[in-house]
C-alpha cells in the first residue's frame, strides 16, 4: 500500500500531514488542512527561481 511508496501520514486533529521521498531521495512534506492541500512544505517560499 502507501508504505511501499515511502509515504508516511499522520492524523492530527483536523490536519493531516506526511512526507514522501522522490527518486533522488529528497524529502517532500505535504499538509492537508481544512480540505486545503499544501504540498512541498520544504520549498523556500522566498525563492525567486
Amino acid at each position: 500500500m502507501l508504505e511501499n511508496l515511502g509515504l508516511t501520514t499522520h492524523l492530527k486533529s483536523e490536519a493531516m500531514y506526511g512526507e514522501w521521498y522522490n527518486s533522488a531521495g529528497k524529502r517532500h512534506r505535504w499538509l492537508l488542512q481544512n480540505s486545503r492541500a499544501i504540498f512541498d512544505l520544504d520549498k523556500d517560499v522566498h525563492s525567486t527561481s
